[in-house]
């Protein structure tokens, strides 16, 4: 019996146990949301349910108003907090940023969880990170334009255990760029802000030894302690 048959057949089993444990789990939970529903689904149709607070223990009726005000006022509170002082933030950083607080407080936004915005119009891109020019955003500089040597990528990859054999890292390599050269998948990655590329397991190895290398290099830079 060959090795990644066991796995295979170990993966399938651990993954059938699991689902089992889900669905015995459940089964005590769905149980009293059918209860509660079937039970409790008459009074919430009346209108008294959101206009009456809770009647005492034993006694039939009242509703759920004094959660509904406490949930208001919550939401109250948190927003005289919260919009005042990132609005006020916000036109800190545009208006007086340019000192220590402003530097600490600023960040650059990656390009995963920014590039909605920016085709939303709701922020304005200036520049891209990466030493090339974005694919998903070619109108715009590169840092290195200004900084020379300024190259900082997020990236994503596919890893498995060191000693995995190499006929099974070819196969999953070969799977998995099939996948992510696809057209459609392309596509939708590139409306998440996510360029796909892919390539041979000894190129990806390099380009990770690379990036411990220069990460290094950062961190020793800025005094950060190894842990």
């Amino acid at each position: 019996m060959s090795l990644p048959f066991v796995r295979i057949l170990l993966d399938r089993v651990v993954g059938a146990l699991v689902v089992l444990c889900v669905v015995l789990a459940a089964i005590p939970v769905l149980v009293l949301f059918l209860f509660v529903i079937i039970k409790g689904l008459p009074g919430m149709l009346t209108p008294g349910f959101f206009t009456q607070s809770p009647h005492p223990q034993g006694v039939p009726g009242g509703g759920v108003l004094n959660a509904i005000i406490g949930t208001l006022v919550i939401v109250g509170i948190g927003s005289l907090l919260a919009v005042p002082i990132g609005a006020l933030i916000g036109v800190f950083l545009s208006e007086y940023g340019r000192n220590q607080v402003g530097d600490t407080v600023r960040f650059i936004s990656d390009v995963l969880t920014g590039l909605p915005h920016v085709n939303g119009k709701a922020l304005k891109a200036l520049a891209v990170t990466t030493k090339q020019p974005s694919a998903l955003l070619p109108q715009l500089p590169t840092m290195d334009a200004t900084v020379k040597g300024f190259d900082i990528t997020s990236w994503q990859g596919y890893l498995g255990p060191a000693n995995m054999p190499k006929d099974m890292v070819a196969k999953l390599n070969a799977e998995i760029r099939k996948v992510v050269e696809r057209p459609d998948v392309k596509s939708q990655l590139a409306e998440r802000g996510m360029e796909a590329f892919s390539g041979p397991p000894e190129e990806f190895d390099a380009f990770v030894k690379d990036q411990l290398v220069l990460w290094e290099k950062l961190i020793t830079a800025a005094g950060i302690e190894k842990q």
